[in-house]
């Protein structure tokens, strides 16, 4: 890592409630924040035995936490660990959204393109998050251009709410990527970040057997190095 301001976390995963309690609560052991030397190397020593959670940070990156179960008198190292870039660049206005599902399926079919619908509610903070953070951005709206792109608002009326049931949807927002037949390319639960995002629109194109921007191409590439 380049500079301190990149950190390095760890914190015990047992907790007093099975992972459920929040931070902070009695039982829990405060995190322990490591700052990496010149040369990116951390180190943490002094630990006792058990299960950690090793969480990698940096400004303007995503961070990885990875699972450790360290045992008496034992040398653990995590090896390198690179973090992907976020996403970033220009900001458009989300207004790509068809007027309806059934006018969406109806495009998609005549012009053969997959779908893209956002299942969510009218009082969604996520949902809206979404769209002010990540579809708005002019990468993932290039990501987004092959697809026919429709809201449902599961809580407009009882059809709606039926329609993102056969959807799955599964708390909101829930994002659905299907063939024009409506058969399922991905399907995947809550906010996403730009970068993740990306990575789950790169899944729908595999699916769905379409050429990957070069921009969307390196990133799938970058991802499968980190995460190998």
């Amino acid at each position: 890592f380049p500079s301190h301001d990149n950190a390095v976390s760890r914190g015990a995963i047992n907790t007093p409630h099975n992972g459920y309690s929040p931070r902070g609560a009695p039982g829990w052991e405060a995190p322990t924040e490591l700052r990496p030397d010149n040369e990116g190397r951390v180190a943490g020593s002094n630990l006792s035995p058990g299960k950690y959670s090793v969480t990698v940070s940096a400004p303007g990156h995503i961070k990885q936490s990875r699972a450790i179960d360290l045992q008496p008198g034992q040398l653990f190292d995590l090896g390198e660990i690179r973090l992907l870039e976020e996403l970033s660049g220009e900001k458009k206005p989300v207004d790509f959204w068809e007027i309806s599902y059934g006018v969406a399926l109806e495009k998609a079919k005549k012009e053969k393109k997959p779908l893209f619908v956002m299942l969510t509610t009218k009082n969604c903070g996520w949902c809206k998050k979404l769209e002010e953070d990540t579809l708005s951005l002019s990468t993932i709206q290039e990501f987004l251009g092959p697809f026919i792109k429709v809201q449902v608002y599961a809580d407009k009326d009882q059809e709606q709410g039926e329609l993102a049931k056969k959807l799955g949807a599964g708390g909101y927002p829930t994002l659905v990527f299907l063939n024009s037949d409506e058969t399922l390319l991905n399907r995947f639960f809550g906010y996403r970040a730009p970068t993740a995002f990306a990575l789950e629109c790169a899944k729908a194109y595999e699916k769905a057997k379409i050429p990957q921007p070069e921009e969307l191409k390196k990133l799938v590439e970058k991802e499968k190095k980190n995460s190998g």
